[in-house]
């Protein structure tokens, strides 16, 4: 059976700079500079969005667009290019081709989504931040075929540019932003040039095609206008030492003549751009299409009589070897791949591959592969016999062999086993291969991925079962480091079925395991935990129990994704007991590190405890620093939810200690955070304000605003609880310019709340009111209507302090309006009792009273006494002779100082039972204490 090509999944392969430059592009002149014409910055630039080069294959499309790409870059037009090669039998899925571009502009595989929604979004963004910093991008993408796939890699305006071909019309092309360019074949005249750029090229002294110019103009019509039937012509009358251009002419018509078939009528051919009446003059810019309208079988003929001729002159063995290569799976075949096929040496292979080379039916690329033109493929594949279906599937099986072999070995070269013994990962007896050493091995596998894959598909649709299970295992840690995610699910599918298909229980879960992980990575959970149970129930009926140990804990972590925590708990503790009972002790930490964080998603912290404790010890009696560092970072963050502080802060300095040493400062820093919220829960707030401090530089240096910012807010409340205002101001207003250059509202807002007491605390009331103020706005655009309410309770009280009552007035009455929508009693209360006092100042007795009498019976309904008690004390005060004055601050506060005491008990409560402090607790006036500033929990 022979799957040919149709099999192959499109993995279009991505490169961070344009190939080199094409040696010649003789006849394409003009071509060249309207498609330059379409890449130069101008006032279109802001419109357009690049450009599509449309031309049948063989036309020279890709050399076009790398001549192009390369000249934008000479000019100075860009500052970078990129290029993706989209060639294949099948289309490439959009969201494949944006993963590739992505890889190319240099983002992390880790940093990549998974659906075309979110790689779309970082792919404008990553081209919008180069454009901001004045360094535009040129995409070139090689083979585009539909729509999708343009719209999807449209950049954007901005100055970026997509430089595209296809190979005909992409129907419904956005002509408003895309530049469309039609290649015509070369004109006998330009066939003419190419003929003779191609021996100059060839480096020979051949000057037949200078001397006869009757003959080469025969050559030149006779080849058609096919670049690729151009060059191979050339490429013949260069072998044929002793031949004229007229005589390889003659037999080039002799060879057109004998084909029996039509082409395509003139009226089938649509205009140029020139030419359309519907194309419009003002086009975008960011993108340039090269490509032409015409149908491949208009000049088909004279290119397969090009490549008749060229076949005729190989040997058998030559023959033979072309035709072996055209059906080997993928697009690019190294040239020990080729031995393997063939069944030669490697040095016996390499004469023969240079003469295909020479006649361009192979195209040599670096590093020892070699690619075929699709019209090449398919005439090798259709037009040349000679190779028996016995003899095929010889050298077919000795391929995928070979291939199951390499990367089997590079597997083991790069420490990409891919699990434990069993579970894909590669045997230690690897034979040897060219694979010798890990950076080798990586940049082989990323070489041959895409054959790899095709590979895969190949053994399954022609009965390889074996490689098809063993292959896709080899490859699985591979594409899951580089996070190559469709692919490694493409193949673990393929070797899950054909696992099952053979009937073996062991590699059917095998196969499973590998799917199960391929799966979790493409956030397919729930088909992942599917998976991951059949596999364990395998495993156990097999009596695997370290296989079994590794898939429980897999299930566990997947199970921990869907947030179903008490299940995670109890695979994960049976796959910890498994690999005690089997003396894993590094897979038994790790497992109970993992078991530790379930079940502290489960609600049970003193088990968790436990749990990190276990694994903490086992991997500081393994020497895993980086391991147990991550594990008492947990430890201490159980502990402080169990509220032993204390214990806490031994494990989070060990692990801060171990983070410094394996000089892990992002780590070190993030500890830090945790380490200085446990010394302030143990009542020692000068110690956490030093670690706090350090973290904090450490932020800074690193530039994670982010982080420095909630650091600096955690400190500023460290200093507040100490009463070094002075200091807590600083970092409160550090924090607050952080968050709002980094747009982070509703952690402005607190952080402005907190400002505002320490301000309050130290008599600054202007500051103090402008940060209220700020806080207020910003809870008011949230539409966190109790945040408001409270952020105005205690703007309020400042307000009353500063004696700016009709402000203070206002403060309150939008603490009450908020409030009495959320039914917050205790604040209602206190709004209440704040309100009293402000028409009090402003002479409104009667009101003052009603607002009082609200005040103490809300403080009733609530069970506050003592507040009622002193909304009953002001009510008595009211009703006889008032001072005109109200006292200052240096005076006694009277009544104003019940608002402030009401104010903090209705806050405290939302902490006092030890759940995380809220940003609208506490008051603000002096000596009481604001908001935010009791001892945190571990979640905060």
């Amino acid at each position: 059976m022979d799957a040919g090509n149709h099999d192959y999944v499109a993995t279009p392969v991505a490169l961070r700079e344009l190939p080199e430059r094409p040696a010649g592009l003789a006849g394409r002149g003009d071509e060249l500079d309207a498609v330059l014409a379409a890449l130069a910055p101008g006032p279109h630039q802001t419109q357009t969005e690049g450009g599509l080069v449309c031309a049948p294959p063989g036309m020279g499309t890709s050399s076009l667009l790398l001549a192009a790409g390369h000249e934008a870059l000479r000019r100075g037009w860009y500052h970078r290019a990129v290029y993706v090669d989209a060639t294949g039998p099948t289309r490439v899925e959009p969201a494949r081709l944006l993963d590739a571009v992505l890889r190319a502009l240099d983002v992390p595989p880790a940093h990549i989504g998974t659906s075309l929604a979110e790689r779309f979004g970082l792919y404008r963004t990553e081209l919008g931040v180069a454009a901001d910093l004045g360094q535009p991008v040129l995409v070139v993408v090689d083979q585009l075929t539909d729509v999708e796939q343009l719209g999807n890699l449209l950049p954007g305006p901005g100055g970026n540019c997509l430089l595209a071909s296809a190979s005909g019309p992409v129907p419904g092309t956005p002509t408003a932003r895309v530049r469309q360019h039609y290649l015509d074949p070369l004109s006998v005249e330009d066939r003419e040039r190419v003929l003779q750029a191609a021996l100059r090229i060839a480096g020979t002294d051949d000057v037949r095609i200078a001397t006869d110019s009757a003959g080469r103009r025969a050559l030149a019509q006779a080849c058609g206008g096919s670049p690729l039937a151009v060059r191979i012509a050339a490429a013949l009358l260069e072998v044929e030492t002793g031949t004229g251009p007229a005589d390889i002419a003659d037999e080039l018509a002799e060879r057109v003549a004998a084909w029996e078939e039509t082409t395509v009528p003139a009226a089938a051919v649509a205009p140029t751009l020139d030419s359309d009446p519907t194309a419009d003059s003002h086009v975008h810019r960011d993108c340039v299409l090269t490509g032409s309208d015409r149908s491949w079988p208009a000049r088909e003929p004279e290119l397969r009589a090009c490549l008749s001729a060229a076949c005729a002159r190989l040997a058998a063995d030559q023959a033979e070897a072309l035709h072996m290569i055209a059906r080997a799976p993928g697009v690019a075949i190294s040239t020990r791949a080729v031995a393997a096929l063939d069944g030669r040496s490697h040095g016996e292979i390499l004469p023969l591959l240079r003469e295909l080379a020479r006649l361009h039916l192979v195209q040599p690329q670096q590093s020892g592969w070699l690619t075929m033109h699709p019209r090449v493929r398919s005439f090798a594949r259709t037009q040349l016999g000679g190779v028996s279906d016995r003899r095929w599937a010889q050298a077919e099986g000795r391929l995928l062999r070979y291939y199951t072999r390499a990367a089997r070995e590079a597997a083991v070269r790069s420490a990409s086993g891919g699990g434990p013994a069993g579970m894909g990962a590669a045997p230690t007896d690897a034979p040897e291969t060219t694979a010798q050493h890990a950076e080798e091995a990586r940049a082989w596998l990323a070489a041959e991925r895409r054959t790899l894959v095709a590979a895969t598909l190949r053994a399954r649709d022609t009965g390889h079962t074996d490689v098809a299970v063993q292959l896709p295992g080899h490859l699985a840690r591979f594409l899951d480091d580089n996070r190559y995610v469709e692919d490694w699910v493409t193949i673990a599918e393929i070797a899950s079925s054909s696992a099952v298909a053979a009937g073996e229980p062991r590699d059917v879960a095998t196969a499973l395991n590998h799917y199960a992980a391929a799966l979790a990575r493409a956030s397919r959970t729930s088909e992942a935990i599917t998976a991951y149970e059949r596999a364990c129930a395998l495993l156990g009926e097999l009596d695997l129990p370290t296989q079994e140990a590794w898939s429980r804990e897999r299930l566990g972590a997947a199970l921990l994704r869907t947030k179903e925590a008490e299940r995670a708990a109890e695979e994960l503790e049976r796959s910890r007991e498994l690999y005690q009972e089997r003396g894993e002790r590094f897979r038994q930490a790790a497992c109970a590190d993992r078991l530790g964080v379930a079940l502290t998603r489960a609600q049970r912290t003193p088990e968790a405890v436990t749990a990190h404790r276990e694994a903490s010890d086992l991997f500081a009696e393994l020497d895993r620093p980086a391991n147990e560092a991550g594990a008492r970072d947990r430890l201490g963050t159980a502990l402080l939810r169990c509220g032993s502080a204390g214990a806490a802060v031994d494990h989070l300095r060990r692990a801060r200690e171990l983070y410094r040493t394996l000089g892990d400062a992002t780590n070190e820093s993030a500890v830090g955070e945790r380490l200085g919220t446990a010394l302030w829960r143990g009542a020692s707030a000068a110690d956490a304000a030093t670690v706090l401090e350090e973290t904090c530089t450490h932020y800074r240096t690193a530039g994670a605003g982010y982080r420095e910012a909630v650091t600096r807010d955690r400190l500023g409340r460290v200093y507040t609880s100490m009463e070094y205002f002075e200091r807590a101001m600083q970092a409160h207003r550090r924090a607050c310019t952080l968050f709002a250059e980094l747009g982070e509202a509703g952690r402005e807002a607190a952080a402005q709340d907190r400002l505002g007491y320490v301000c309050s605390r130290l008599g600054h009331y202007d500051t103090a009111i402008s940060a209220y103020q700020r806080a207020q706005h910003l809870f008011r655009e949230l539409g966190d209507s109790p945040a408001v309410a409270a952020c105005s309770n205690r703007l309020g009280s400042v307000l009353l302090t500063a004696h700016q009552y009709p402000e203070a007035l206002a403060a309150h009455e939008v603490a009450l309006a908020h409030l009495s929508v959320e039914r917050e009693e205790p604040h209602r209360a206190v709004a209440a009792h704040g309100r009293g006092l402000a028409l009090h100042h402003l002479g409104r007795r009667d009101e003052a009273i009603a607002a009082m009498e609200d005040a103490r019976r809300g403080y009733a309904a609530v069970g506050d006494h003592a507040g009622a008690e002193r909304a009953e004390e002001s009510l008595r005060q009211l009703r006889q002779v008032i001072p005109q004055s109200w006292p200052t601050h240096t005076q006694d506060p009277g009544p104003c100082w019940s608002v402030a005491r009401a104010t903090f008990r209705a806050g405290r409560s939302c902490f006092s039972g030890g759940c995380p402090p809220c940003p609208r607790v506490g008051i603000l006036p002096m000596r009481i204490s604001g908001p935010c500033v009791g001892r945190e929990t571990a979640g905060d």
